[in-house]
């Protein structure tokens, strides 16, 4: 039984490998073998240049990238300016906020003083000279004692 399986086993595979063989002489078997490396060099030519064109695609990105990188430098560098600037910024705020309490106190200090003078002034009595220089409305010069 056993040889009997190997047997057709045999007959099986010696088929499969007489039907694959290609029907012709040795310069047709040779012109296919000439053919497929032909085929496989053209094919081999187009990787190729595949591969040469993706080698130029990375310089460009590589190019693409170190100039990103030196970009993310110039913004780090301003960054960091525009935080210098931003600590001046906030010293001259503070240095206007205290300038602005001393100011207050002075603009107190002189309200104050205003009110005094106005008190002074409205407890004597003090002449204004009154003109109309339009004599047709029916005024005439004259003098006018007031408060203000």
């Amino acid at each position: 039984m056993k040889f009997l399986i190997f047997v057709t086993v045999l007959v099986g595979v010696l088929y499969a490998a007489k039907s694959k063989k290609p029907k012709g002489g040795t310069k047709q078997l040779l012109q296919a073998i000439k053919d497929e490396l032909s085929e496989l060099k053209e094919g081999q030519g187009v990787l190729g240049e595949k591969i040469q064109s993706l080698e130029e695609g990375q310089g460009v990105i590589g190019e693409k990238i170190q100039s990103l990188d030196e970009g993310q430098g110039v913004l780090g560098e301003k960054i960091q300016s525009l935080d210098e600037g931003q600590g001046v910024l906030g010293e001259k705020i503070q240095s206007l906020d205290e300038g602005q309490g001393v100011l207050k106190v002075g603009q107190g200090v002189l309200g104050e003083k205003i009110q005094s003078l106005e008190k002074k002034l409205e407890k004597a009595e003090t002449w204004r000279l009154g003109m109309n220089i339009n004599p047709a409305d029916g005024h005439i010069f004259g003098y006018t004692v007031g408060k203000k």
